[in-house]
């Protein structure tokens, strides 16, 4: 758990805030990008190539968390269906959640929360969707791709 005091008068009306936040310490993520039509073919060349060319600096919700990028590949990933564990989050509306047999020794859990996905391209306001995760089979209505013997779905 971290504390500050947020002294600056435009977010505060005058008085001091004390905020309170808890921050991972290096965190590490696997992200995805499917490249396809509605992906910029620039991106992959943009990440691939060092120095990182970005219109904006990659960061992880504050800007004082900032983006390291590092092992940046292309590999191939092929689309499949069916009953699958999704290894990634997944569009809640999207997905029937299957419930495991009497037999089976896995607790399962189901993560769910509303995050934001994209820009309004008028307001640029985020744009949220219910996102789950699970360790339970799920039935999934889009797409869903198998990569790095991962099985994922893209938003």
């Amino acid at each position: 758990m971290r504390s500050y005091t947020n002294t600056t008068g435009y977010a505060n009306a005058g008085s001091t805030l004390i905020v309170k936040d808890q921050v991972l310490i290096n965190p590490r993520w696997e992200i995805y990008i499917l490249m396809d039509e509605n992906c910029p073919g620039e991106l992959a060349n943009a990440l691939q190539n060092k120095p990182f060319n970005c219109v904006y600096i990659p960061y992880l919700g504050n800007t004082y968390c900032l983006a390291e990028l590092s092992n940046i590949e292309v590999t191939e990933a092929t689309k499949t269906n069916g009953n699958n564990k999704i290894d990634s989050l997944f569009i809640k509306k999207e997905a029937e959640i299957n419930v495991l047999d009497d037999e089976d020794d896995a607790e399962p859990f189901i993560y769910q929360e509303s995050l934001p996905v994209a820009l309004t391209e008028s307001t640029n306001l985020y744009m949220y969707k219910k996102l789950c995760f699970t360790n339970l089979p799920v039935t999934y209505k889009a797409d869903i791709y198998n990569c790095n013997e991962k099985t994922l779905a893209f938003l």
